[in-house]
């Protein structure tokens, strides 16, 4: 079973880089309060969950006009995908109803397999109810459901070349942040889970590669 083991070719954490001015703000006429303001603490990737050095890092929302709900748009994720040769994206982070929703659209209109990992989404709900229609309107669009458990399966027994998502997990949506998520810190545990998979599995190959 070990030699059937895989990680991801791709590993990807997306983020809001707003200016201080952003069109999103309601200082400005958006609907949101100022969040993730590049060089601010709420910026920064939560704590526990720092990408791993290989990872890409995608920047979104860097003009004043664009709310950057979707980083396929204006960035070089779809690229480094096809350049790695990923045909399966998984997508996990916040929040659903917003730009993990956003995310998984776009993936699917790519021609991607695509993924919800749903223990490692949580949505903002400002209408109840918004998270669950969101992940119905995700399911109807051809995006497949899982949770991480069963991801790791998938991982090791249906073997495509794979990417996961990691989508805005920055202090700004975390308990105490200006845009806080209630169920936010839910997330932490399953997509650990899956980076530590994914390292795991790896170094696994490398040490059969030295063995061959």
């Amino acid at each position: 079973m070990a030699r059937t083991r895989q990680g991801f070719r791709v590993i990807a954490f997306t983020r809001d880089r707003h200016p201080a001015q952003h069109g999103s703000f309601i200082a400005q006429g958006g609907r949101w309060p100022v969040h993730c303001v590049d060089g601010t603490k709420g910026f920064e990737f939560h704590p526990e969950l720092n990408p791993p050095p290989s990872a890409a890092v995608i920047d979104k929302g860097v003009n004043d006009v664009n709310e950057g709900f979707d980083p396929f748009e204006g960035t070089d994720l779809s690229s480094r995908l096809q350049m790695a040769g990923v045909t399966r994206v998984f997508i996990a982070g916040l929040a659903t109803e917003y730009c993990v929703c956003a995310t998984a659209l776009s993936s699917v209109k790519s021609g991607l397999e695509t993924w919800l990992v749903i223990d490692a989404v949580a949505p903002v709900d400002n209408t109840p109810g918004d998270g669950d229609r969101a992940i119905l309107k995700m399911r109807d669009s051809g995006v497949n459901l899982a949770a991480s458990g069963q991801v790791t399966t998938l991982l090791d027994f249906q073997i495509h070349p794979s990417a996961f998502v990691v989508v805005d997990v920055q202090n700004d949506f975390f308990p105490g942040g200006a845009l806080a998520i209630r169920d936010a810190p839910r997330i932490i545990a399953p997509i650990q889970l899956l980076l530590r998979h994914s390292a795991e599995s790896g170094r696994r190959v490398k040490q059969l590669e030295a063995r061959s």
